[in-house]
């Protein structure tokens, strides 16, 4: 699959996507792009633009490593549903059942700093409460509640403290309160760096193993993983600061992408390529065929996508939403994702739409029903000073709508 080909069918619609992101590119607002749409479960565009680096003015090609943060999380999930298709854990299994920390958690009542008092939970936190973001747990920078400032007191903000190992990070997050008992509302939080823990525990390796060889070497997904080797760092794009003007180079946020580090972050520290990522949005159009076999069974692909909020509910009346240039109208939560489950009066998703993006602009979509989706590939943080998503779902619609007209 790798580079953009002539061998795909066209789709002159697609081409008014890649003028918008040049023209952000000519403005100044972007650096480079990477871009790719899928129809009949197949690629049918693929587009690169701009540079990686506004310095040395390299191109953005289909070498192209990108950091794609919360886009780890669909990952993660899968490889939990490939556990539990092996029978090797269930989703209703306390996570206190493989991190013993956890029992020791108590539900936040009242009170700020160190007046907070709290209680001990009426049920523990399931791994299905860690993949759809209801177990109360939370991160240091949503800034809105007092168990966020807990958070950041202990030195996660964006990140988990510099050099702090995984198992630490969870015993940590396991002795701050939860924002509420667990299954009770929604809260967006680190629940995918504790169930990558839990993976851990489970095979006995690290997360990076178990998805390098489950995963990445099954879909040959050859440049994803949680580090960039000496051999692959002049690939890897700059990232951008997206509210300045100029655009300002920045350090990596939350990442540690060349070091060997503490550990792998099952939430968001990943780094992939366009090509890469699309192989396994392919699998999951597939409901989890691989060339030769099958990685996922196909129920636990469509289990993946569907809502799993209680009464069929979206995220906007049953959680504490956070800032989305999206919204969360008619917006159910799958596992590693989001489904539109009803119509949106706030964004172009379609009823089906299942996907997610990362803080530095990466984002995807599928429509497992119509083998349909997109994704694009950008280093502009945070995502929401450059608020295209909406823009470029759109225009995906549109270019779909076109292509089957």
């Amino acid at each position: 699959m790798a580079g953009s080909g002539t061998d795909r069918p066209s789709v002159p619609a697609a081409a008014r996507v890649d003028r918008f992101l040049a023209q952000l590119v000519t403005e100044g607002r972007l650096a480079g792009w990477s871009w790719a749409m899928l129809s009949d479960r197949r690629v049918v565009h693929r587009a690169d633009g701009g540079v990686q680096d506004l310095l040395d003015r390299r191109a953005v090609d289909a070498e192209t490593t990108f950091r794609i943060y919360s886009m780890t999380k669909p990952i993660v999930a899968v490889a939990v549903l490939l556990l539990r298709d092996r029978g090797l854990l269930a989703l209703e299994d306390p996570i206190q059942a493989y991190l013993p920390e956890f029992a020791a958690t108590e539900v936040y009542v009242d009170g700020d700093g160190e007046s907070v008092r709290t209680r001990p939970p009426r049920s523990p936190i399931t791994l299905a409460h860690a993949l759809t973001h209801t177990a109360g747990l939370t991160y240091g920078f949503h800034r809105a509640h007092p168990v966020d400032a807990l958070y950041r007191a202990a030195g996660h903000d964006v990140e988990a403290p510099r050099g702090l190992a995984l198992p630490d990070a969870c015993r940590l997050w396991a002795s701050l309160p939860l924002l509420f008992e667990p299954g009770t509302s929604w809260n967006y939080s680190v629940g995918y760096d504790v169930l990558g823990r839990v993976i851990e525990v489970v095979v006995g390796t690290s997360l990076g193993e178990f998805l390098d060889r489950e995963i990445f070497g099954p879909l040959g997904m050859t440049d994803t993983g949680f580090r960039v080797p000496e051999e692959r760092r002049e690939f890897l794009a700059t990232l951008y600061d997206a509210g300045s003007a100029p655009l300002r180079a920045i350090s990596d946020v939350g990442m540690n992408v060349f070091e060997p580090g503490a550990g792998h972050f099952g939430g968001g520290g990943l780094v992939s390529t366009t090509d890469d990522y699309l192989r396994f949005m392919e699998m999951l159009l597939g409901y989890g065929a691989i060339p030769g076999g099958q990685l996922l069974h196909p129920d636990s692909v469509r289990l993946l996508v569907r809502n799993h909020l209680p009464g069929d509910r979206d995220i906007a009346s049953f959680g504490r939403t956070m800032a989305s240039e999206l919204g969360f109208d008619g917006v159910g939560q799958a596992y590693g994702g989001t489904t539109q489950v009803r119509p949106s009066t706030t964004s172009a998703r379609r009823v089906g739409d299942f996907g997610w993006g990362g803080i530095a602009g990466s984002y995807f979509w599928i429509d497992p029903r119509a083998g349909a989706g997109a994704i694009f590939m950008l280093q502009a943080f945070p995502a929401g000073q450059l608020p295209i998503r909406a823009r470029l779902h759109q225009l995906v619609n549109d270019a779909l709508d076109d292509r089957h007209a």
